[in-house]
């Protein structure tokens, strides 16, 4: 497992009604403490580019520094319209290089929250790239990142659930908590050591 610290994406906080037409209540994270989540629809982000010869080595091969960058951008904005609050990377899980990108590559990378804990976001990214002649886009890169919301203070704070509508959304959300309960057992292991 790799794990990578970013610098904080800066957003001003942003005021939102309560849902429903109700007088919510805000929770410490800022968001309404009524609501049943956010659908993962809402936060989804695509990026795409063209993988010029900055981007690549001298086989003509977009380093994977490159991609991660990329995965990390498109990531960091999902975890930015889900949790409407400055957000850092706390956590790069998964990440699977498939298949080379060559330079002139178009790079499509989209990147969906799948699921929430009280504290973090789990974000899924996938890397598909396809040349001139190329029928289909291949996938070469897939990763999950995780986030974690900022308050003012600068200290981790609450943030909004994730509502899965689709059968596919519903899926990738009981896989995300999967995933979370292991890493949050493997953290408790990691302290008992520790003391």
């Amino acid at each position: 497992m790799m794990r990578i610290c970013i610098y904080p994406i800066i957003m001003e906080e942003e005021e939102r009604a309560p849902s429903g037409g109700g007088e919510g209540q805000k929770a410490k994270g800022g968001f309404n403490a009524k609501d049943n989540g956010k659908s993962p629809a809402i936060s989804a982000s695509t990026l795409t580019q063209v993988m010029l010869p900055s981007d690549c080595g001298e086989f003509h091969i977009v380093y994977g520094g490159t991609l991660m960058k990329l995965m990390d951008n498109a990531s960091g904005m999902v975890a930015v319209r889900h949790c409407r609050s400055n957000v850092v990377t706390a956590c790069v899980d998964a990440l699977d290089f498939i298949s080379p990108v060559a330079l002139g590559s178009v790079v499509c990378v989209n990147a969906k929250a799948t699921f929430a804990s009280s504290r973090s976001l789990e974000v899924v990214v996938t890397v598909t790239a396809e040349t001139f002649g190329q029928d289909t886009p291949k996938i070469c890169v897939q990763g999950i990142y995780t986030f974690v919301s900022l308050g003012k203070d600068g200290r981790v704070q609450a943030l909004p659930a994730i509502s899965p509508e689709t059968t596919q959304e519903k899926k990738a959300y009981q896989e995300g908590q999967k995933r979370y309960l292991k890493r949050r057992e493997l953290r408790n292991k990691q302290r008992k050591r520790k003391s």
